[in-house]
């Protein structure tokens, strides 16, 4: 009975102005097998309420709809609805990404197999503009990855998995303790979701899934397949390394804080070489020649700021690694590189 009046579970979806993409968002969590949830939508864009109506769907007791009177923005949107949840679990959710039907029945089951202090579950996700029937066939194991803080935080940062760090079952009470969803910097939701794992690992364990049970949706629109100015990552950056080396330094020596801070660095540098490939939706793709200038002044970038921020030992494979991450850019535009350069050197 108590469990029906709270509920383990909420959902805290996110949503501006994509009112299609929210109907698909929102059937995918009705559709859950699990039923013992609560969702919250918080709608942040004033000029149009959200509705039972506008979502297409009969009123249902599980579902709280906040339609917000101003604009308050995403990571104030975000902890709003985390700060509403009274259940055990909680997890976000954006408009325009979808949950698979077990998705909280996994989760759940992962818990229930492993009975040491479990802080968070995540599953892998798969993008791409629309999901296909694959996504929702897939066969499903029960096997999941149990892993200490160190563990996990050597594997994440090594990318040996990924996951959306806020598309995951989450420990309620911890996650209001690191203070939800971060805002790192001036600039407002960059690297926030990456960093909300490892924040939460320094209070327990970690279970990761084997079925990827998130499609995150990578439209023009969908954040991350737009492109913003090379600022909008850097100016995150120094309270990330904060952040990241001060649960390192916790867990482990300094060898291991060391380690944590020149794997985020490489992170960074993906995400930072990033921008040349992606387009400002309404906008048009940058000239082959902006393409040019922006990689060198990144490459100087790498020599001011990023090869300070890691000890020396590391600097060898970290220049392998960009000349990986070049090279990865030559084979995409071999032509186009080559033309630049020789209208560099012969204007």
């Amino acid at each position: 009975m108590n469990k029906q009046i709270t509920p383990l579970i909420t959902i805290g979806l996110t949503t501006y102005n994509r009112p299609n993409f929210l109907q698909e968002s929102v059937q995918s969590v009705i559709n859950q097998k699990y039923k013992n949830f609560k969702l919250i939508i918080g709608n942040d864009y004033p000029e149009s309420k959200v509705t039972f109506e506008t979502l297409g769907i009969d009123y249902d007791s599980r579902i709280d709809i906040i339609n917000f009177k101003e604009n308050i923005g995403e990571v104030n949107n975000l902890n709003y609805l985390l700060n509403q949840a009274e259940s055990d679990w909680f997890t976000w959710l954006a408009d325009d990404d979808i949950f698979h039907e077990s998705f909280l029945d996994s989760m759940i089951k992962s818990l229930e197999n492993t009975t040491n202090n479990i802080i968070a579950v995540y599953s892998p996700y798969v993008s791409g503009k629309n999901p296909n029937d694959k996504f929702f066939n897939q066969n499903l194991s029960q096997n999941s990855m149990q892993l200490t803080a160190v563990d996990f935080i050597s594997k994440y940062l090594l990318r040996e998995f990924y996951i959306v760090g806020c598309y995951g079952l989450m420990n309620t009470k911890k996650l209001k303790k690191i203070g939800g969803f971060p805002s790192l910097g001036p600039s407002e939701g960059s690297y926030g979701d990456t960093i909300i794992p490892i924040l939460l690992s320094e209070h327990g364990n970690i279970n990761i899934i084997d079925n990827p049970l998130v499609y995150l949706r990578t439209h023009l629109e969908s954040y991350s397949a737009r492109i913003a100015p090379l600022n909008h990552y850097t100016s995150a950056e120094p309270d990330v390394l904060i952040k990241v080396s001060n649960v390192c330094q916790s867990l482990a020596p300094n060898s291991f804080k060391n380690k944590c801070i020149y794997l985020m660095v490489k992170w960074f540098a993906e995400s930072e070489f990033a921008v040349i490939f992606r387009v400002q939706p309404g906008s048009k793709p940058l000239s082959f020649f902006h393409k040019f200038i922006l990689l060198i002044k990144l490459l100087i970038y790498q020599l001011k700021v990023n090869y300070p921020r890691i000890k020396i030992r590391y600097w060898l494979s970290y220049t392998l690694f960009i000349i990986r991450l070049l090279f990865r850019l030559w084979l995409s535009y071999p032509l186009h590189i080559i033309r630049l350069l020789f209208r560099f050197f012969f204007p």
